[in-house]
């Protein structure tokens, strides 16, 4: 598959000044209430550390509605999806007594809500809670308020383990070469996909983006 941004992409020599403004629109505040739907957000990586996270906020009474997505993750059809993978880790209390939906056919995040609006609308009033990899969750959530803007989004990242191991935070991604590339692609997604309205993209944002991008 070739990326439209690498994966780990070049840093910008002034890098080391910008880490605090870009910690500051990749990271959002984690505020886990109760919410009438959790949309989750399909990984290829990660899918039991996902499905722990969603029976952990099923355990703490967030939701009893569920949507999981993610399709394969490549173009063989008769490999299981990403969130079928997922939900076949969830715990069996959570199976049996909420709502889980299952959309299995996206192949990226903008198709994650596409192929889940059916799921979606009778929520488009109410409060989601967001799932997602916690780097990526401020653009997540920007493709779920572009489709649902009468929602109110509240968000629940998990942390990401990098390919080295580490467990990426909001205090130690800059502390590595991996962490610091893959955040930074982090910022040039958003301007790219902000641009071409894939996402919402309030003009506060973009001022921010240009100014770490260099505009």
């Amino acid at each position: 598959m070739t990326r439209e941004i690498p994966k780990r992409p070049e840093l910008p020599q002034r890098f080391n000044s910008l880490i605090d403004k870009i910690t500051d629109v990749c990271f959002l505040a984690v505020d886990e209430q109760p919410v009438d739907v959790v949309f989750c957000f399909g990984s290829s990586k990660q899918k039991q550390q996902i499905a722990d996270h969603i029976t952990r906020l099923f355990k703490a009474n967030i939701s009893r509605h569920f949507i999981i997505t993610g399709g394969p993750v490549d173009e063989d059809k008769n490999i299981e999806s990403i969130a079928d993978a997922i939900y076949s880790y969830l715990d069996m209390d959570l199976k049996n007594s909420c709502t889980v939906a299952i959309q299995n056919t996206s192949t990226n995040s903008k198709e994650d809500i596409e192929h889940a609006l059916h799921f979606l609308q009778p929520f488009k009033t109410s409060k989601i809670g967001c799932v997602a990899r916690n780097w990526a969750i401020g653009r997540q959530s920007l493709y779920l308020q572009k489709y649902m803007p009468q929602a109110e989004l509240i968000m629940m990242p998990y942390n990401e383990i990098l390919d080295s191991g580490i467990e990426l935070t909001a205090e130690n991604w800059h502390q590595s070469e991996e962490g610091s590339q893959r955040v930074w692609g982090e910022v040039l997604r958003l301007d790219t996909y902000g641009n071409r309205s894939d996402i919402f993209y309030p003009s506060e944002l973009k001022a921010k983006i240009d100014f770490l991008i260099g505009k």
